[in-house]
C-alpha cells in the first residue's frame, strides 16, 4: 500500500508540473504587448486588457490545480484497478472542462484571443494527462505483476 500511495503522489506531482507548465505556455500564448494608440484612455484600456488576460490565466489554473486532485483517487484500489475509473480520475474533469468550451464555443460563436488561445490548450491538456495515465497504469501493473 505504501508503494502504490508513493506511485499516486510522485504522478501527482508529476500531473502539478505538468499544470504549471501549461500555464506558462497559455501566459506566454496571451502575452501582448502592443498598446492601441496613445494617450490616457488607451494606457487605461492596456492595463484593464492586462488584468483580464491575467485573470482568465489564473482562473485557467486554478482550474488545472483542481483537475490535478482526482488523480488522488488512485489510492483508492478499485478506482487504480479499473482502467476507465483510472482513466477518468487522470483526463475525466479536463475532457468536462473542453466539452463545456466547445459546447460554449458552439452557442456563442467563434471566440479569438484569450479564449481562442484557452481552447487550444484545453484540448493540449487531457491529451497530455491521457499519455500520463498510460505510463502510471504501465508502473502500477508492473508493480502488481511481480
Amino acid at each position: 500500500m505504501f508503494k502504490i500511495r508513493s506511485i499516486v503522489f510522485k504522478y501527482w506531482k508529476i500531473n502539478i508540473l505538468l499544470c504549471i507548465a501549461v500555464y506558462i505556455a497559455y501566459r506566454i500564448a496571451i502575452f501582448d504587448i502592443t498598446q492601441q494608440g496613445e494617450g490616457l484612455s488607451a494606457t487605461i484600456l492596456n492595463w484593464l486588457n492586462i488584468l483580464l488576460n491575467l485573470g482568465f490565466s489564473l482562473l485557467f489554473l486554478v482550474l488545472t490545480l483542481v483537475c490535478t486532485t482526482s488523480v488522488l483517487l488512485n489510492m483508492i484500489e478499485s478506482v487504480r484497478k479499473s482502467l476507465v475509473l483510472s482513466w477518468l480520475s487522470f483526463s475525466g474533469l479536463p475532457i468536462i472542462f473542453l466539452v463545456i468550451m466547445i459546447i460554449d464555443r458552439l452557442t456563442n460563436g467563434h471566440h479569438t484571443g484569450v479564449m481562442a488561445k484557452a481552447f487550444y490548450v484545453a484540448i493540449a491538456y487531457p491529451c497530455i494527462t491521457t499519455l500520463l495515465f498510460f505510463r502510471f497504469n504501465a508502473v502500477c501493473h508492473s508493480r502488481y505483476n511481480s
